[in-house]
């Protein structure tokens, strides 16, 4: 089985809570059975850490998401890493989620890279059986999938539920999210985006 993990922290790299722990233990734990892969934003902390990210994929520009390159790499011990390189949205000074804005738009930007690499487009060379999500910055990962027709299931892993990710529903808009998804089965949450 592929296994896409997607996670925003991971100990080998960044460490802001738990999420860092369980991404760096529990891919590897997974790879006698799975080829799992890791994806995370291309933080300035990430990307200074390999000294060599083969591009492997471009995402075109979606809504007021700019477009970006899919980097490939791997830790010490062979894990294979994807790194979503967008300078613009992610090599930023401090915390990795920041309080900017445009956080609606950096991990709208990270998930549906996420779905565009598990579905194979991106990575010609791979593509998922199965995306694990972390998280509400990778939340929306199923979700584009699901606006795509795409048959790939998922599971949502939420670490800590007080951090939420709350817009406004003009945020549907700057992602790319269809209109029809703001119901209260699918992004809506006290009329806004979550």
């Amino acid at each position: 089985m592929k296994v896409l993990f997607v996670t925003t922290e991971m100990d080998d790299f960044v460490r802001v809570g738990g999420l860092a722990a369980v991404s760096a233990a529990l891919p590897r734990a997974l790879r006698p059975w799975s080829d799992v892969r890791i994806m995370l934003p291309g933080y300035r902390d990430v990307v200074e850490q390999f000294t060599h990210i083969e591009i492997v994929g471009q995402c075109a520009p979606l809504a007021d998401m700019p477009a970006c390159s899919l980097g490939r790499a791997s830790t010490r011990d062979g894990l294979p890493i994807y790194v979503l390189l967008c300078p613009q949205l992610y090599d930023r000074p401090g915390n990795p989620y920041g309080d900017g804005p445009d956080n609606d738009v950096r991990f709208g930007r990270f998930a549906s890279a996420a779905a565009q690499l598990a579905a194979g487009n991106l990575d010609k060379n791979w593509a998922a059986d199965l995306v694990h999500a972390n998280d509400w910055q990778a939340a929306l990962a199923p979700a584009y999938l699901a606006w795509k027709n795409s048959r790939i299931p998922s599971i949502l892993t939420i670490h800590n539920l007080a951090y939420q990710g709350l817009y406004p529903k003009e945020s549907l808009r700057r992602i790319g999210a269809p209109e029809s998804s703001f119901h209260i089965n699918g992004l809506e949450f006290y009329d806004k985006m979550s």
